[in-house]
């Protein structure tokens, strides 16, 4: 059962329940006022049977000879032949007369109250009826007030079951167009999607509804996998590229090897030193696409508190034995404190340090500093070099990007970068890049304040 028809059911059961509610209501209130007019019956009666009792003591009925007027009650006497004499009579029904039956007077004699018809007229009254030898004492009241409450409350419950109706059924098409019509549009771009139609989007009419979030989100989830796909697209076929130069520079030299192309040692020994750099190449590239597939999935950190700034120093002092004339500088005015992987971060400093060096000249000084601001820790690569070309600090983090116009030594395979941007986020930070207004590229690492002490 679809969810239309399941509130459709629910509004359906809900108004059947107030008419049910209804009907109990009205045959409670039926009961109640007719057991108003029975308690009022039996006083009057009573009252009656003392007075015949202590005016005729014999128990014998002295009839006055016209009937008169006091209150709402019918009074009258009838003989065991039903002739039925009028005593008293209503003062607002003076023509309101009891249609009894002779052969029930026996039976309704010293009973409850009993209702029967209006002699003349379509009305009803609730009759008792004692006896007095021969003669029957009959007291009626009246049930038109009964039945004018009646028809009343039959009047506004059919009002109110209307009216409900008219809302429920408001409510069934407002859901529908607000909500279920959006469900629905969703589903049904779900499964273009599923055809292969990625281009279809569900059309929000409604932002504001959870229906209009629901759409919104799912549309940016389509876009997300969409962008996602690219970017897998894009990797591959960028991986692809950057493998497919040292294969084939491998397979080459194995044809020329096999077609006796290699037979001087010289050239053997040259084509050797060539097939191992490019393997050296493969197995740098696939191991850097391994520890990129690690940071995506989060796996491999050994969380802990660590001092940033020793690791810091310990990259700078690396950097300064592989280049002993490079000006390098560390620089720290704070104890930086900070939650990670110290592997992790250690390598994601060391590629920001080895990308200053790389793409700057040896006479460029290349300064890295740390700082607290706030409740973070910012860690600063900086470079007097050429800076990055502003076409490309948009795409600096891109895998395989290469931003090697305005710097002055080639770059490697375009996945440095974006390994130190994943380690840094990784660990719950942001790594941006900017080129400084006085000159050279900046490459900023801000990560979340933590205690010698902080367990985590």
């Amino acid at each position: 059962m679809t969810l239309r028809s399941r509130l459709a059911v629910s509004l359906l059961i809900a108004v059947l329940a107030v008419g049910t509610s209804f009907g109990v209501l009205a045959l409670r209130q039926h009961q109640v006022l007719t057991e108003q007019i029975d308690i009022q019956l039996v006083s009057t009666r009573d009252r009656l049977e003392r007075a015949i009792e202590m005016l005729t003591p014999e128990g014998a009925m002295d009839l006055v000879p016209e009937p008169v007027r006091t209150s709402e009650a019918y009074v009258g006497s009838a003989t065991a032949d039903g002739t039925l004499t009028t005593v008293a009579e209503p003062v607002s029904q003076p023509e309101l007369t009891p249609a009894i039956d002779p052969t029930l007077l026996d039976d309704l004699a010293g009973g409850p109250p009993a209702t029967v018809d209006a002699a003349t007229g379509s009305g009803q009254l609730r009759v008792v009826v004692s006896r007095f030898g021969d003669v029957f004492l009959v007291v009626g009241l009246s049930t038109e007030e009964v039945s004018a409450a009646m028809a009343q409350l039959g009047v506004t419950a059919a009002v109110c079951l209307g009216v409900l109706a008219v809302i429920a059924v408001a409510i069934v098409l407002w859901v529908d167009r607000m909500g279920l019509r959006p469900i629905r549009s969703v589903t049904r771009v779900a499964d273009a999607v599923t055809a292969g139609r990625r281009a279809q989007r569900v059309a929000v009419r409604s932002p504001g509804t959870e229906a209009g979030r629901l759409g919104d989100a799912f549309n940016l989830m389509l876009d997300a996998n969409e962008q996602a796909e690219s970017r897998l697209r894009q990797f591959v076929a960028d991986a692809s590229h950057e493998l497919r130069t040292p294969l084939t520079t491998l397979a080459g030299y194995t044809d020329l090897y096999v077609s006796g192309g290699l037979a001087d040692e010289e050239k053997l020994d040259d084509a050797m030193r060539r097939i191992n750099a490019e393997a050296r190449r493969m197995t740098v590239l696939a191991e850097d696409l391994r520890r990129l597939a690690e940071m995506d999935e989060g796996r491999n950190l050994a969380m802990r508190p660590l001092e940033a700034g020793r690791l810091v120093a310990d990259v700078v002092a690396d950097a300064a034995v592989v280049q002993p004339a490079r000006p390098l500088a560390w620089e720290a005015a704070d104890s930086l404190w900070v939650r990670g992987d110290p592997d992790r971060l250690h390598q994601a400093l060391a590629i920001l340090v080895d990308n200053a060096l790389c793409h700057t000249s040896d006479a460029d000084a290349v300064t890295v500093s740390g700082r607290v601001a706030g409740d973070e820790v910012v860690l600063t690569v900086s470079d007097d070099g050429p800076g990055v070309a502003a076409e490309d600090l948009p795409h600096i983090f891109d895998r395989f990007y290469r931003a090697d116009r305005g710097r002055s030594r080639p770059g490697g395979s375009g996945l440095g970068l974006p390994i130190a941007k994943a380690i840094v986020e990784a660990h719950h930070g942001h790594l941006t890049a900017y080129n400084r207004p006085d000159g050279g590229a900046a490459f900023e690492i801000r990560l979340p304040l933590a205690t010698p002490h902080d367990a985590g």
